[in-house]
């Protein structure tokens, strides 16, 4: 879902208009992301949630840092 809504809001921006042909460009961008990582296989999901979740720990770290 979040791949889908930054693709979105990206060409959104790009293009300065809001209409639906943003959110079927979202969705076309994801479907190759679903088939390729998420329902690939157990172990391409666990990396990928491990990529996530790292991701995630390192941008709370360094805004901590900032403070």
């Amino acid at each position: 879902m979040g791949v889908q809504r930054c693709c979105a809001k990206s060409l959104e921006l790009l293009r300065h208009k809001e209409d639906i042909f943003n959110d079927l460009a979202g969705f076309a961008v994801i479907w190759p992301y679903y088939s390729y990582v998420l329902n690939y296989s157990e172990r391409r999901l666990l990396l990928h949630n491990r990529f996530i979740a790292g991701s995630v720990f390192l941008s709370v770290v360094y805004a901590n840092m900032l403070a």
